[in-house]
This record gives structure tokens, C-alpha cells and sequence, in this order.
């Protein structure tokens, strides 16, 4: 018997897909609990340790319930937990210097291009997204790549938060690259990383689900009700072997 994780957030990939990949990769027992987007989840803000999502519930093999808030602490929590924090510490710096490069990337396309209202500050934010900032991060990545002996990992050889995080936020940049051009060809060793892990077993039958499928959709409605395109289907490089 081994602990159930429940994990708690809104029906869409968004922050908590690297969470779900992490589970998903060390063959947890886990679900997800949806939320939605509309006034009733203001019954429940209450009830959350800091009123926000997401928030892990895992129970132990002991019957103790460990509630965890935020998406970074899960990630690190999750990671320590299925040994994906690296093989030592120097392998756990280069995993953190990766997450780090990760968030601004994360927190840029956010803050600074889906959400913002103004069109003109949007179109500018986007253009210096997609010409300048993107493929700076996609080529240190890259480079990462190939710099750990283009293996199929960003750090060691075995699955680590490094390549979760980064492959789920690729997953997103290439959904929304309206002209196509995140490729393998222009990216091969960190395409190799998202290769190994779209083709993992486990992962292969996630992508295919039906709740995966409706977040899809309900994140490409977000996108485009935000004048972005945004196509999660671009994201299938490999056929899913099972």
C-alpha cells in the first residue's frame, strides 16, 4: 500500500502540470479534484491553507493526511519524495538554476502576454516573447542538453523536476507558436528530453485520457477569450506508444 495523493486545482494543465507529470512518471496513486472558474469557488477559498490553488493532499500508508500548498512546494515535496531532485547536491543546483530559468519564462508569458488587456502592450509583449526571449531560453536548454550527453534528461539520467517542468512549459510555448517554429530540428536534444517522456508508458496513457482531453480544450478556450492562439495538439511530436 502506498500513499493517495489528491491533488487540487482548476480544470487545466497551467501551473500543475509538471505536478501531474511528476505523479504520473513515478506511477503514484493519485487523482485530481477540478475546481471551477466561476463564483462558486468562493465556498471554498475558506477551506484552503492560504486561500489560493493549488493544494496536494497526500494520505499516508499511516493514515496521516499531509496538506501542501503551492505549486513550487509540491513540485520540490513530489520530487525529494520519487528521488527526480537529482543524484546529489550538485545535480540539485543544477535542477534549482533550471526551475529558476523556468518560472521567469513562465511568469513572462503569463503576466506580461496571456493576461494582459491592453492589445498594443499584448502584440509588443508577444513579439518579444516569441523573437527574442523564447528562443534564447529554448537554446540555453538546449544546450543544457547536450551539455548532460544528449541522454534524453536536462540533469543525470534519470527523470528529474528539471525535465518535467521544462518539457510541460515547452508543451505550452509550441501550443501557442502560431508559426511553427519549435521544432525538433531547431531543438534536437531538448526535443529528445520531451520525446522520453511522452513516450513513457504511464504518460503515454495520460495523454491520451479523457480528462487530459478536457483540459486541453478548456486551456485552448482561455488562450483564444485572451486573443492568443493556442493549439495543445501541436505539442504531439511522437506517437504515444503503449
Amino acid at each position: 500500500m502506498t500513499s493517495l495523493f489528491v491533488l487540487h486545482y482548476f480544470g487545466v494543465h497551467s501551473y500543475v502540470a509538471p505536478i501531474r507529470c511528476q505523479l504520473v512518471l513515478a506511477n503514484a496513486d493519485w487523482k485530481d479534484e477540478f475546481y471551477a472558474f466561476d463564483e462558486t469557488f468562493k465556498d471554498f477559498k475558506d477551506k484552503l491553507p492560504f486561500g489560493t490553488l493549488p493544494v496536494l493532499y497526500e494520505t499516508t500508508v499511516d493514515g496521516e493526511t499531509l496538506v501542501i500548498p503551492e505549486s513550487g512546494c509540491i513540485e520540490r515535496y513530489l520530487a525529494h519524495k520519487f528521488g527526480q531532485m537529482g543524484a546529489n547536491s550538485c545535480q540539485a543546483a543544477q535542477i534549482e538554476m533550471i526551475l529558476s530559468l523556468a518560472q521567469f519564462m513562465f511568469d513572462f508569458s503569463m503576466l506580461s502576454v496571456v493576461m494582459v488587456n491592453n492589445d498594443e502592450l499584448q502584440n509588443k509583449n508577444k513579439k518579444e516573447l516569441f523573437e527574442k526571449r523564447l528562443p534564447t531560453w529554448l537554446t540555453h536548454m538546449d544546450k543544457q542538453a547536450v551539455r548532460n550527453g544528449s541522454n534524453g534528461h536536462l540533469v543525470g539520467d534519470k527523470y528529474t523536476l528539471a525535465d518535467t517542468r521544462v518539457i510541460c512549459l515547452l508543451d505550452t510555448f509550441v501550443a501557442m507558436d502560431a508559426d511553427n517554429t519549435i521544432s525538433p530540428q531547431a531543438y534536437p536534444a531538448l526535443f529528445k528530453v520531451k520525446e522520453r517522456i511522452d513516450r513513457h508508458p504511464h504518460y503515454a496513457v495520460y495523454r491520451k485520457s479523457e480528462a487530459f482531453s478536457m483540459m486541453s480544450t478548456r486551456e485552448k478556450n482561455y488562450y483564444v477569450s485572451n486573443k492568443l492562439p493556442f493549439d495543445f495538439d501541436k505539442a504531439k511530436f511522437y506517437d504515444y506508444t503503449l
